[in-house]
């Protein structure tokens, strides 16, 4: 018998047999470390794919004998998914032979969760991730460990410490324990910012702070949280500015208003969109069709079917000349060239060839993209991981 060492950690040691049609494969595992070996029999078996205590194995033929593989591991190592999501915290959710793990930036298997009985799992925040189990949530952390049991009918990723979660139709907030840090009395909750997070009581939305204190009494019809020392608020359907104060920064006048972003923030009315400065003074001669936020002194704008960038002073920055386009991340922006997508730099050169079906932003260095069914994740420079 020929022992193997192989990447991925296995179940627990001990003689394990396969029956594979006229043969029988005996093997014995232990583990090693962050390896494992695999030693198997003589048999002429072919080469085959089977599941052996929920975990997918690859038995492949070689003149010295049996080699026995983690088959997700090993489809893994080959940076193909069923599906991707952004990178959090080091650590990207992804799904293959479907079961999802989180993989590392070097598209390594980071965390294999023990999903039995559970329904999903979403990004890492503050060092956990939302665990959804039977229709209640709670959290695991970053060894999967379940530190939060799932007993809350919704949640809401941690922010500043803290996470709201609702039962029975009541919100409030949790902290990293697991225990109340704001008693469940909220219509609604949002995620704290800057200090502040916005709910709603008796149909009105106001702040609160971390000791559940109301510092901006409610009175508004919707909010967002706070960002660059701003808040959109709305009544009788016109949107404006507050500061921390409760003070109207930026008077109620626009259909649509978003959070700021890069000292700019984009507004809505009627059909027109354009950006404000902090100030509340427009910074583009004309309007636009569309618009998203400022990122790496660009932002995203659209007139009749043509996508482009203007910078902080509203001037047009990259010629409205796409198809379709995204937000810049990272320092760089997706791009759709001929049905296929590529990426750019803010001075506007491609800098990744169009070639993908679709591709996400740049998070912490990675991009997911996709090329027929499959995701996959590329460095700036274009490289795939598993290559």
């Amino acid at each position: 018998m020929t022992a193997i060492r192989l990447k991925e950690a296995s179940k627990a040691a001990g003689m394990i047999e396969w029956k594979l049609g006229h043969c029988m494969i005996k093997s014995t595992m232990a583990n090693i470390g962050a390896g494992v070996i695999l030693v198997a029999s003589l048999a002429a078996c072919g080469d085959r794919t089977l599941t052996v205590n929920s975990q997918s194995i690859a038995v492949t033929h070689s003149n010295l004998g049996y080699k026995v593989y983690d088959a997700l591991a090993m489809a893994v190592e080959r940076g193909e998914f069923q599906t991707a999501a952004d990178f959090s915290e080091g650590l990207a959710l992804v799904q293959v032979q479907n079961q999802y793990v989180y993989i590392d930036r070097e598209g390594e298997i980071a965390l294999r969760p023990d999903l039995d009985g559970h329904s999903g799992v979403a990004s890492f925040s503050e060092g956990l991730a939302l665990l959804r189990l039977n229709d209640l949530y709670g959290y695991i952390d970053k060894t999967g460990n379940i530190t939060i049991p799932p007993r809350f009918s919704s949640g809401g990723s941690f922010s500043e410490g803290l996470a709201h979660v609702r039962v029975n139709e009541r919100n409030g907030y949790i902290d990293q324990a697991g225990e109340y840090a704001i008693a469940l009395q909220y219509e609604s909750a949002g995620s704290f910012a800057e200090g502040l997070a916005p709910v709603r009581a008796a149909g009105k939305f106001g702040y609160v702070d971390k000791a559940g204190a109301w510092v901006i009494p409610p009175s508004f019809d919707s909010t967002l949280g706070f960002s660059e020392g701003l808040a959109q608020v709305q009544r009788d359907q016109q949107q404006g500015y507050i500061n921390k104060t409760g003070a109207i920064a930026i008077p109620l006048q626009f259909d649509g208003a978003f959070q700021f972003a890069g000292g700019r923030a984009r507004v809505r009315q009627g059909a027109s969109w354009n950006f404000i400065d902090r100030d509340g003074q427009r910074i583009a001669a004309s309007g636009f069709d569309w618009a998203a936020d400022f990122d790496s002194d660009r932002a995203l704008v659209r007139r009749g079917q043509n996508w482009g960038y203007i910078n902080p002073a509203g001037e047009v920055a990259i010629a409205l000349q796409y198809r379709f386009a995204s937000d810049f991340s990272e320092g760089l922006a997706a791009v759709q060239v001929e049905n296929r997508w590529g990426y750019i730099d803010p001075a506007g050169q491609i800098t990744i060839l169009p070639q993908f079906d679709e591709a996400g932003p740049f998070r912490e260095g990675r991009a997911r993209v996709r090329l027929g069914d499959r995701w996959r994740y590329i460095t700036p420079t274009g490289a795939f991981l598993g290559q």
